[in-house]
């Protein structure tokens, strides 16, 4: 279950208000997501940039 508000961003593992839960928010120019992920005893913070397209083509793939 997941909730996008504008530039922010929740993900719930489960249920919608579990104890386990994401919270982040995207930048102004949305290439990168800087949130924390919280659980009962712990949690960790997280960023994720996004990256070009590295896929190879057909041609470079041969």
């Amino acid at each position: 279950m997941y909730e996008l508000d504008g530039d922010a961003l929740t993900i719930w593992g489960g249920h919608r208000d579990s104890e386990g839960y994401y919270k982040a928010t995207f930048s102004a120019d949305g290439h990168t997501i800087s949130g924390q992920w919280f659980w009962p005893g712990g949690g960790y913070a997280a960023t994720s940039t996004r990256q070009p397209d590295a896929t190879p083509s057909v041609e470079e793939a041969s």
